[in-house]
């Protein structure tokens, strides 16, 4: 802990001395910001690369399914969902170079397959998925050909080209000599921090321009459109997984106080019977409970050229208890 202050006290004075040289020779400062942008370009390729493809990736996903909505562009979901890229691929930079590849194409391929699947969902449901849907997945494989042939369109593919390029840069940059030089591990530790806490940052400045409705609607993973649309796909993604995981985590660490209230509750209960005019109504006889599941009761009643379109169940109200609502 007293090393991650000390990191931090590290950037607050360095903020504060690029402040006074702004002031005392802005020109100078904005070419040396130039030649370290250049420098960072050229020594964080694959890490840029991968950057850079999940986040058009996400962009590509509101604008091909939400392609009515007009501010599929806006800046606020790609800064969500590029804190969100920016944190997972921040660890990347504790692996050695040559192998980084190992860590980065498998969180682009997850991210692709986020970004082709909801937009697979989408296309049937108006909707983006959800992550207690891969329960479901079970009953998919009897009707796999019929998924392929009716659902997957060819929209859906086009976001497997971020792999691929990550694939072909990878390879360049190997046949090039890229990673023969190593970084020695205080300097992968001092990159994966940097990384990481521009994202915080990145991330707090997407939080500032959030409004209470925003929040709201976002806590309560309502309209999931909306979500989407105001706070991006990756971020919609992470806190549908935790309010899917929520109810089976509280149940799990919940049950003993559930239970005890449970318990308190019939033991403090007064059985006091109730006589009304219903008392004993159908003692001694047969008892046939009908529990419509999504059915109205317009029909019933309703007659179509002098005749009842539900005969039976007319009669069966009219004998028994017949509650509508």
């Amino acid at each position: 802990m007293k090393k991650v202050k000390a990191k931090i006290e590290q950037i607050r004075k360095k903020i504060v001395t690029f402040g006074k040289e702004v002031k005392k020779d802005p020109k100078m400062v904005m070419r040396k910001m130039g030649t370290g942008l250049n420098n960072y370009r050229k020594n964080n390729v694959l890490f840029l690369t991968y950057v850079f493809v999940c986040v058009v990736n996400s962009t590509l996903l509101r604008f091909l399914t939400m392609h009515t909505v007009e501010n599929y562009l806006s800046i606020k979901p790609i800064i969500a969902d590029l804190s969100i890229v920016l944190l997972v691929g921040a660890f990347g930079y504790l692996v050695k170079p040559k192998k980084r590849i190992y860590y980065y194409m498998p969180a682009t391929i997850v991210f692709t397959a986020i970004c082709l699947i909801n937009s697979v969902y989408y296309t049937f449901y108006t909707s983006f998925a959800s992550i207690s849907m891969l329960s479901l997945t079970q009953f998919i494989a009897p009707v796999g050909d019929a998924v392929v042939e009716n659902v997957i369109q060819i929209k859906d593919l086009t976001y497997l080209w971020a792999p691929v390029v990550l694939g072909i840069v990878n390879f360049r940059l190997k046949k090039s000599g890229y990673y023969l030089k190593d970084e020695g591990k205080e300097k992968r530790k001092r990159k994966a921090f940097k990384t990481l806490v521009f994202a915080a940052i990145t991330f707090c400045l997407f939080c500032m321009s959030l409004s209470a409705l925003d929040i709201g609607r976002f806590m309560k993973q309502w309209n999931r459109e909306y979500i989407v649309m105001k706070f991006g796909i990756y971020t919609y993604q992470v806190n549908d997984c935790i309010k899917s995981v929520e109810p089976k985590i509280s149940s799990m660490f919940g049950y003993d106080n559930a239970m005890k209230k449970f318990h308190e509750y019939f033991q403090d209960a007064k059985d006091t019977p109730v006589t009304n005019q219903y008392t004993n109504l159908f003692k001694g006889k047969n008892i046939i409970a009908i529990h419509a599941e999504s059915m109205q009761t317009f029909a019933m009643g309703l007659k179509f050229n002098g005749q009842e379109v539900t005969p039976t169940l007319n009669r069966l109200a009219s004998e028994g208890m017949f509650f509508s609502n």
